[in-house]
């Protein structure tokens, strides 16, 4: 569906005001149609927010696949963590793998600065997003705070988003680290 605004509140806004005004009009006799305007209106408000909640954008939907992912990752969930990346890429699949074995990622891990943009027909995405919380990494016993920042690549396989390719970013610099390096941050 397009839409003359991505985000619908000015939309409903707009209908809530117009509303208003012609509720206030109504009251004062001028024209019982101003009634039917009104209830029109906010009706159309109403309706705005209905279709908001209900059409997910593919960019909303990677957005949510994102958040799944670090979910995943929070719950110790590997098999989740790595259903989200593509078949086609083992190799990241075990980078994965060995990497959430090494680590134990806390509870307050969230995802911040997330940035979705869509390519190739919406069949592709780009997310850009920070995650920062606490992990301990087993093998050092080191038990921390870590702010990291990511690239991903999705692509369309079916009905679901999969990762094809991840870039980890320097927190600070926005230098291509190795996704298994420990930030200086």
């Amino acid at each position: 569906m397009i839409w003359f605004a991505d985000n619908p509140w000015p939309t409903v806004l707009f209908c809530v005001c117009l509303g208003s005004i012609f509720f206030g009009m109504g009251f004062q006799g001028k024209l019982k149609r101003n009634w039917g305007v009104s209830v029109l209106l906010f009706c159309a408000a109403g309706l705005v927010i209905y279709l908001e909640s209900v059409i997910i954008t593919p960019a909303e939907e990677v957005e949510i696949a994102v958040q799944e992912t670090v979910q995943a990752c929070i719950d110790g969930d590997v098999d989740r963590v790595v259903d989200h990346i593509s078949a086609n890429n083992i190799i990241l699949r075990g980078v994965v793998r060995a990497g959430l074995s090494l680590a134990d990622i806390g509870e307050d891990m969230h995802v911040t600065d997330m940035q979705v943009s869509m390519l190739a027909d919406d069949s592709r995405a780009k997310s850009h997003f920070r995650v920062n919380g606490s992990i301990s990494i087993n093998s050092l016993q080191h038990q921390g705070h870590a702010a990291t920042r990511w690239n991903l690549t999705w692509q369309q396989e079916g009905e679901k988003w999969k990762i094809i390719d991840v870039e980890r970013l320097n927190p600070i610099t926005g230098d291509t680290m190795d996704i298994l390096r420990q930030s200086e941050s």
